[in-house]
């Protein structure tokens, strides 16, 4: 026993890379875990603060989301895990946590998960999206978002990348073992 009390991790990367698939193995896998997903944090649709580029609600950005409230929902959940005896583990998941720079330094363990376009426009065809994506979403938004969101976290040197059109199961094999690695040091 290491006498640590939680351990929060955080799986970003590209829309469609396994990041929420990993994530819900892992939360079987690891005793004590919890989910938190970004996608929860989204704006509504309706809502006058979303922006608009090349004539597309732009979804992919951080403006998008309520990431106050999702920070505050992570710092929240550390202060729960005072008094844990086993430790506690967060796996903090979306697109952009670690391009923002306050939760990002909540998430002892980081991840980016990548992915080739041509795969990751082929799994996004047999996924739904509210509001839907409309015609040339992913090449206007999605993609040139990705990459410019990629290159923002260059300079970050704690990021683990992993490739996400690997095999799921290898990848969470991949995932599990490094957190388990963090929790018995």
């Amino acid at each position: 026993m290491t006498g640590r009390k939680y351990l929060v991790v955080g799986i970003g990367g590209a829309t469609n890379s396994g990041k929420s698939s990993v994530s819900s193995k892992l939360c079987k896998l690891l005793p004590h875990a919890e989910w938190m997903r970004q996608d929860d944090y989204f704006l509504a649709p309706d809502d006058p603060n979303v922006e608009t580029l090349n004539g597309y609600q732009n979804w992919d950005t951080l403006s998008a989301l309520e990431m106050d409230r999702m920070v505050s929902d992570v710092e929240e959940w550390i202060l729960r895990q005072q008094n844990n005896v086993e430790p506690a583990v967060l796996i903090v998941e979306g697109f952009l946590i670690l391009n923002h720079r306050k939760l990002a330094a909540l998430l002892e363990k980081q991840f980016f998960f990548t992915i080739t376009k041509e795969v990751c426009e082929e799994r996004r065809k047999h996924r739904t999206y509210n509001p839907p994506d409309t015609p040339g979403y992913f090449d206007n938004i999605v993609w040139p978002s990705y990459l410019k969101h990629l290159d923002d976290l260059k300079s970050q040197a704690d990021i683990e990348y992993i490739d996400g059109c690997a095999d799921l199961a290898t990848i969470t094999q991949v995932v599990f073992e490094k957190i388990e690695a963090v929790l018995h040091r």
